[in-house]
């Protein structure tokens, strides 16, 4: 069974019982009422609410007693990546920010904008593994809000109800996850978070139980227009990375 809040209320009281200010429970009640409105419809691959995943991160970050601003961030780490601000650009725009900030602040903003950019590869936790205590304060604390991501995405082996194969997206990563686990927060979350990833611990789960392969999807369709306009963007991007290469 899940120890991490799945709820804004279970979120609220436990934060309330970390000792968390009213301050700081108002910041996460802003944070998740933006979070109700962007994802109004979304679930997992595996059927899940998103909001669960979204409030289930920020609990980690409450758990283990990082600052308000981070619990926040963690509650809005996708709104960039899978919003539906009712803008059909992809991608982060210069109003979608604007909106984020009047919610939260211009602090929680920051690091919602910093995870959306993250490198999150193969290589890239490699190399954060090896050079993690030459990184700058803010990017560790992003890496560690990737790694709260990584642990409650896989709880419960949520992972194993999608048609999707999650085991592969950690095949010869789970040293380089569970030694950055240990070094930036401690040794409770290493623990957690390696028996998650560790391919022999997943339980095995019906192929009639499995869903879409989709990371994401809504359960109100898309409106065409925005379906239309989102797959140019797309296009003009791919174009301009085309002809920057011939520049």
């Amino acid at each position: 069974m899940y120890k991490y809040a799945q709820t804004n209320i279970q979120l609220y009281s436990q934060l309330r019982a970390l000792n968390f200010d009213i301050n700081a429970v108002e910041l996460i009640f802003k944070a998740y009422e933006l979070s109700l409105e962007l994802f109004p419809s979304h679930f997992r691959a595996n059927g899940r609410p998103f909001l669960c995943h979204l409030v289930g991160t920020a609990s980690i970050m409450a758990e283990h007693k990082f600052r308000v601003e981070l619990v926040a961030a963690a509650l809005l780490h996708s709104v960039y990546l899978f919003g539906q601000f009712g803008d059909p650009r992809p991608g982060v725009t210069e109003r979608k920010r604007k909106q984020v900030i009047a919610a939260v602040g211009e602090e929680v903003e920051s690091l919602v904008m910093v995870y959306t950019e993250f490198p999150w590869s193969r290589s890239a936790t490699g190399e954060y593994a090896i050079q993690f205590g030459q990184m700058s304060d803010r990017d560790r604390e992003i890496l560690i809000m990737r790694l709260a991501n990584e642990l409650e995405e896989n709880l419960e082996f949520e992972m194993a109800y999608s048609r999707k194969d999650h085991l592969a997206l950690y095949e010869g990563r789970e040293d380089q996850l569970r030694s950055l686990a240990l070094a930036l927060v401690n040794d409770e979350f290493a623990v957690e978070l390696n028996a998650v990833i560790n391919p022999t611990q997943t339980s095995t789960v019906s192929e009639r139980l499995k869903r879409t392969d989709r990371c994401l999807f809504s359960a109100v369709p898309t409106p065409w227009l925005h379906r239309v306009v989102a797959y140019l963007y797309k296009k003009r991007r791919k174009l301009n990375k085309l002809l920057f290469r011939f520049k």
